[in-house]
């Protein structure tokens, strides 16, 4: 992919290197490779301005929001989604609409804003139904389940993760499996449930190759844990999940970490971003 991207540069193969860039910025925005994801995206945009693609931007742009959002960078993700919103809405391309609603999404769960969250994400597919030909909504399934417990509609998010359960996504990929055990461990009614699901998520082969999901899972065991009375252990997760989000420089995510931790009576520790500058307490 990388050398099909990289074909562009010499006035070849446009079209495959601008397709092979945003594929490239899709696996890094998973893999938790976010300047590397930002390059690569630029590339591709740069490709789609001077030989005129604009359909194909779209994509570009929305990996680039994702990273935007997840880092606090907010107005230029809205700026982003706005874009996309203004160009889809008169072509009903649904894609791209949903493309905005993610962004939308990641803000506002980034922000801590749930309803919001619950709002936007809806948008993509209702909550507890996995429509056909919206494949997009592989993509929030864990997103939509935590605005749906977040807000008191945990029977919704029960009803999601049936539907994701019930098309077989759990043997899909490794990653969709580590998101609905993720997703059935949110919305655990009691803590003693909320361990065990958690317990397995954890076990899960390789759940460090997805580094963003992966702190937020151990966030979000911490936190139950904290709830029910099991600092010490939280602080563990917390610690965790908060290394991983300063290192990947999505600093409102950090920020979550470091209250629960504080909470637990931690000392929250200096991070440092990407670029080397280190964060103080």
């Amino acid at each position: 992919m990388r050398r099909t991207a990289s074909g562009g540069r010499t006035g070849e193969n446009i079209f495959p290197a601008i397709q092979a860039s945003f594929l490239w910025g899709s696996h890094a925005w998973f893999t938790g490779r976010w300047s590397e994801l930002r390059e690569v995206a630029h590339h591709g945009l740069a490709l789609c301005e001077e030989f005129r693609y604009p359909l194909r931007s779209w994509t570009g742009k929305f990996v680039l929001a994702c990273a935007s959002a997840a880092c606090g960078e907010f107005a230029a993700t809205r700026g982003l989604a706005d874009q996309m919103d203004q160009w889809a809405r008169s072509r009903r391309a649904n894609a791209v609409r949903q493309y905005a609603a993610h962004a939308r999404t990641l803000i506002a769960l980034s922000q801590g804003d749930f309803e919001e969250a619950y709002q936007h994400v809806g948008t993509i597919a209702p909550t507890g139904s996995l429509p056909p030909f919206v494949g997009h909504a592989l993509w929030v399934i864990l997103d939509q389940v935590e605005a749906a417990v977040r807000t008191g509609r945990r029977e919704k998010a029960l009803a999601h993760i049936r539907a994701a359960r019930d098309a077989g996504l759990d043997a899909v990929s490794p990653r969709l499996n580590m998101v609905l055990l993720a997703s059935a461990a949110l919305a655990a009614e009691n803590d003693e449930e909320a361990v065990l699901r958690f317990s397995e998520v954890l076990a899960v082969e390789g759940p460090e190759r997805w580094p963003f999901d992966h702190a937020r899972i151990q966030l979000y065991y911490g936190e139950r844990l904290r709830r029910g009375k099991a600092p010490a252990r939280a602080r563990h997760y917390l610690g965790a999940a908060a290394e991983i989000f300063g290192r990947l420089g999505a600093n409102p995510w950090t920020d979550r970490a470091n209250k629960e931790l504080r909470a637990c009576g931690s000392a929250v520790r200096a991070h440092t971003r990407p670029d080397g500058a280190t964060l103080t307490p």
